[in-house]
Order: structure tokens, then sequence, then C-alpha cells
């Protein structure tokens, strides 16, 4: 990452401010990533520019994310720069200077492959929003936590036929109808280490990791994972089970943007200062902490497959491949999350693209405080009532 540029990123600082006024939490953090002098008329090098999100002062969620999850994420990147700019990067991942254009001219060229331009076909129809929503199933289990990214599109129609094109016959993707929709699931092989799709360059693999011997195959990020184009959005989910919920017909009162708890915390983030951003955060802290304080409690957290879970065996695993690490926490004595779940109010969070990089505020509200402003039981815990006993949702 420092060859291709991201060393732009020198510093990051701020603020935290604890239990002031209504909220709980109260930060103020700069990116200090000022423009890189040799990058000439460019902000940054390589790979690096990569990381343009500009503001918007317009801030409308999608009517499709619905009354119950964890988190939501909305924010405006230039993606067909982002994935133009990303060639050196993945040359330099590969190990192979001219791997990026050799292995977009195989899916293009390839008869044994989908033979899709992906610049034309694919590429040239992304928009510039995108949302990121998190959620979990019940009972908590390793593999309770879904999410879903949605990137906006300029002709949907096109993307849908691409995606087509590509999936209908490829033996790993397995198409299914929901009413007008389409939804192929990606089946992940457990005897294979990446999906045949009969691409084949000479000296690599473009499908797989860099065939570097010295070092372990990494395991998929996406397990499982689905793929739709719906609402306007290419939809992309860890769970098939997660499109399902977006793609089923709900009333006008079943949509997060109905919600008080969310257009309080949006009016908290008017107040310090949101407005002309390139990301909002929008969490309820008592569902998106809850999973990793029961699989703690459980001692499971080093089994766990969600983001954190991994993030954390990496850097704590040990050494050895397929060994499970050790959970550093006793979570045994832990109250339950019944107990706990009563102090965690919303949150939510605002960035600014800067001249010198970013700058993020955000606040966590009192949950009481909460209930005085304005909102009552059922916008805030009604949907965590049902799930007492761990089995409905």
């Amino acid at each position: 990452l420092r060859s291709q540029g991201f060393d732009a990123v020198q510093a990051v600082g701020g603020h935290v401010h604890m239990a002031t006024g209504s909220y709980e939490v109260l930060h103020r953090t700069m990116v200090y990533a000022p423009p890189v002098k040799s990058a000439g008329s460019e902000r940054y090098r390589l790979a690096a520019r990569m990381l343009d999100f500009p503001n918007s002062s317009t801030w409308n969620l999608p009517q499709w994310l619905p009354r119950e999850l964890s988190s939501v994420t909305n924010f405006r990147w230039k993606t067909q720069e982002a994935f133009r700019y990303s060639e050196t990067l993945v040359d330099a991942i590969a190990g192979s200077e001219g791997f990026f254009e050799d292995l977009l001219a195989s899916i293009k060229d390839d008869p044994n492959g989908p033979q899709i331009d992906v610049r034309k076909d694919f590429v040239k129809y992304l928009g510039e929003q995108v949302t990121v929503m998190s959620d979990h199933e019940y009972p908590i289990t390793p593999k309770s936590e879904q999410m879903l990214i949605a990137i906006q599109l300029t002709d949907p129609e096109k993307v849908k036929k691409t995606l087509a094109k590509a999936l209908d016959n490829d033996p790993d993707a397995r198409g299914v109808n929901l009413d007008s929709h389409r939804i192929w699931e990606i089946i992940d092989n457990e005897d294979e280490s990446a999906p045949d799709l009969g691409l084949e360059l000479e000296g690599i693999d473009p499908i797989g990791d860099p065939i570097i011997e010295e070092e372990p195959e990494e395991e998929m990020i996406l397990r499982n994972s689905a793929v739709t184009v719906a609402y306007g959005q290419l939809m992309v989910a860890t769970h098939i089970d997660c499109l399902r919920r977006i793609l089923e017909a709900r009333g006008d009162t079943d949509q997060l943007t109905k919600c008080e708890d969310f257009h309080l915390v949006e009016k908290h983030l008017r107040e310090i200062g949101a407005g002309d951003d390139c990301a909002r955060f929008f969490t309820r802290t008592d569902e998106a902490y809850r999973p990793t304080y029961e699989l703690i409690r459980q001692g499971r957290m080093p089994e766990s497959e969600s983001m954190l879970g991994k993030l954390l065996n990496q850097v704590l695993g040990p050494d050895d491949e397929g060994m499970l690490r050790s959970q550093q926490i006793d979570g045994s004595q832990l109250p339950e999350f019944q107990t706990v779940r009563r102090y965690l109010g919303p949150a939510g969070a605002f960035v600014r693209t800067e001249e010198d990089g970013w700058f993020a505020t955000g606040c966590l509200l009192d949950k009481q405080a909460a209930f005085v402003d304005g909102i009552t039981k059922p916008a805030i815990t009604a949907q965590n009532d049902d799930k007492n006993d761990d089995t409905t949702r």
C-alpha cells in the first residue's frame, strides 16, 4: 500500500468527549492526507487516487432499507475512477505487471469464459452512491453476521444482462427468482480454492490468489454470497436470505427512513455540523454490538466469521495454519445482554472531504435522553423485544 501511494495518509487524531450533554460519546477526528506534490495534477499517486469521495448536500437514504437492521453506511465514491486506478495495486498484489489487463482480456476473449467486456458492460454503469448495511441472524452463532453492499447504477438493465450472461451458465452460481427479481447465489465449493470460470493466463492464476509458494491461500471474504440488480442498485450480500429480506414487499412503515431513532440521530448530526459531506453512518449499538458480546460470552469469538472476528484472528491467531486461536478474554462471567442493552443508544457520524484529508464527527446518544427527546419505546426497542428468546426474527 505504501508503494501505491497510500502513505499520503500521514496522521489520524482528534478529540473524544465522554458523557457530554445528551451524548454518551462525542468525537471529532481528522485524517490528515494533504495532496502529494509528486502526483502532479492529481491529488495522490498511483492506486491511492482511488481515495476520491466527493461531498454532497443531498442525503436521502434508499427506501428499500428495512426497518430492522443494525447499521447502515451511505457514502459517495467515484467508483469508475476507482476501478481504473486499482490497476497498479492489483498488479502489485499479483506480483506481475500487466496482470490486471491480462485478466480483463481473458474475461472478454476466452471462449470458455463469460466473454464480457468488464469496462463497457459493467463498470461503465456504476454510479457514485454506495450503501452498506449490516445485521445478523438469531440465535447468535459465529456465522450470524449479514452484510449487503449496494452500488447505484446508471443503467440497471444493462448490468442485469451482464450478470445473466456471466452467471446463468456458471456451475458455481444458482439462479433464484423472487417475484420480478433474479438472484444469483454464489456457491462456496469447500473442495476448491476458487471457482473455475475457464479463465486461463500463461503463468498466472487469474481467479485465485497470486501463486506464491511461501504464502498460504487466504479464505474468500464473501462465503455463500448472493448478487442481484434491484431498485436501481447492484446488490451483493453475504447471505441470500439478506437479499430476500430486502426484496420482499413491505409497507411504508417497514422502512428505516420511517424510524424515529434514525431521524433523531440525523437531527443531532446536523446540530454538530453535518451538511455537505461524503459519508453518513447510522448505528443501533444495542444491536450492532450484540453478536460480538454474545460470542465473547460464549467463548466462541475465535470462530466468528464476522469482519471483526477475521481481523482479530489474523492479528492474534497462531502461525500454524488451521489452528484456532485461544480467546484472550474470559466472557463467562458477563451478564445477559438484556442487562447491557439498556445502556446502548443509537449513534451516527458524518465524514467530510477537505483539502488536507477527511474530517469525521460522530455521537452516541444517551438512551434515556433519547426517550426524553420524543422517541417512544416502540420506536427503539419494540424490534428487540421479539428477540429476547433468540428464536424469532
